[in-house]
């Protein structure tokens, strides 16, 4: 029997295979013609074993998150709902479990796992919350024994979190007529917002949060008024802030300024950062690409080292002293320099260099810079293609297919697998391109 390529006049094939019902058999898929890039196959190894221990800390991470989160939850709902021992009988239960988490899931380098954060956010409003009942006054920091040392902003977005719960205590207790209870709720709640108010916000989660406390401060003195109906001269005796006896001085005002020149400074620092990085080393690794795309391979060099260099400045000056700083438009910076090394290497050798030969990018920067690679290797071969070079959009086809394969092995969790789709769509297009180029041949 003939295959189907035989009949046609191909090469002929030989089948192993047992005969079909069919006279005739497809053709198997062809190889790509072109030569392989080179790729640092040993170091795409060594970053699979990294991101599998990554996973398994993340696996790790997960089912204490899950244990410890139904705990502070129930907690939550004990304390809002007048069983305070039981509350407090959980929440020290949370906090035992979270001073017996593993060591590397303690670790802040560059920053604490956002489950474990969460968790120690929770327990800043729990123990606030037992705090107010108890001595009706808002927690220190320095007080604060929750199984991890507490980081000022897990603080901040606790004690946020405390005066929405504020709120809804004011709620039950107008319900049963307590009035001068929400009067000091509304008061304790007044003067939180009086001390954030000091607070220099630039964006971000906290700047979002510290919203929240001005609705749960106005919900507490409509509260008051809603009671005023009721209870006439009694709720109309509590109308004015610190009517109930609370005020400011019920808090530690020396350690929140204490705070607040540390967030603030954490904040002006990640504005250098991000100055650094997105307006300078970001922009000049975006027109090394543009230059390596128009052929000028010497200056694109310049402009990629020279985006590195502010990268590194950036790093040794904020980036050491801070490693949070890391996370975010410095890790983006990162990400944007590896990709344009990546592409400048390749433009000169035909290699796709390993992630130890670029200075300050760790493994999820490579990988991100390399994915959007296979983007502006796309971008190339539709330059190649209306120069009619079919070898040289082969080539393309060929590291874009290659990086695949090799990516394709890795855990794809999180932002990889995100980008994995992108990655596999780039090699298509390039793929419909050279479809496009044998049938205008």
């Amino acid at each position: 029997s003939y295959s189907f390529c035989t009949l046609l006049g191909a090469h002929s094939l030989t089948h192993t295979m047992q005969m079909t019902p069919y006279e005739v058999l497809p053709c198997p898929p062809v190889a790509p013609s072109a030569k392989v890039a080179p790729l640092p196959v040993e170091a795409f190894e060594e970053m699979r074993q990294k991101l599998l221990e990554q996973e398994g800390r993340r696996e790790q991470v997960h089912q204490y998150y899950k244990e410890l989160s139904r705990k502070a939850s129930q907690a939550s709902h004990m304390l809002g709902y007048g069983e305070v021992e039981k509350g407090r009988q959980l929440v020290e239960e949370v906090e035992a479990g979270l001073a017996g988490l593993p060591a590397e899931l303690k670790e802040k380098n560059p920053g604490r796992d956002g489950r474990i954060s969460k968790l120690v956010e929770k327990q800043v409003g729990l123990r606030a919350q037992l705090e107010f009942y108890s001595k009706c006054r808002l927690v220190r920091k320095g007080e604060l024994e929750v199984g991890l040392e507490v980081e000022d902003t897990e603080y901040l977005v606790g004690v946020i979190d405390f005066v929405a719960d504020l709120a809804a205590y004011g709620m039950r207790r107008g319900t049963h007529g307590d009035v001068r209870s929400v009067a000091i709720a509304r008061d304790l709640g007044a003067a939180v917002l009086a001390l954030l108010m000091e607070f220099n916000f630039r964006g971000g989660s906290l700047r979002h949060k510290y919203d929240s406390v001005k609705w749960s401060v106005k919900r507490l003195t409509d509260l008051l008024y809603e009671l005023s109906k009721r209870d006439g001269g009694e709720a109309r005796k509590y109308a004015e802030e610190g009517s109930s006896g609370v005020s400011a001085e019920m808090m530690d005002l020396a350690e929140m300024k204490e705070v607040q020149g540390r967030v603030e400074a954490f904040d002006k620092d990640r504005e250098m950062v991000m100055r650094s990085g997105r307006g300078e080393a970001q922009k000049l690794a975006k027109q090394s690409i543009f230059t390596m795309h128009r052929g000028e391979l010497k200056k694109g060099r310049e402009q990629v080292e020279g985006a590195l260099a502010v990268a590194k400045k950036a790093h040794e000056e904020y980036v050491v002293k801070t490693p949070a700083l890391r996370t975010g438009s410095f890790a983006d910076c990162l990400e944007e320099i590896a990709e344009a090394m990546i592409f400048l290497v390749w433009m000169e050798t035909g290699s796709v260099p390993p992630p130890s030969s670029i200075p300050l990018v760790e493994i999820d920067e490579y990988l991100g810079g390399l994915i959007d690679f296979t983007g502006e290797v796309g971008r190339y071969a539709v330059l190649n293609a209306t120069k009619r070079d079919v070898q040289r959009v082969e080539d393309c086809f060929a590291v874009t297919l290659a990086i695949t394969e090799q990516v394709t092995l890795l855990p794809n969790d999180g932002r990889l697998g995100k980008k994995l789709e992108t990655l596999k769509n780039n090699t298509k297009k390039i793929e419909n391109l050279l479809f496009e180029l044998s049938i205008s041949a």
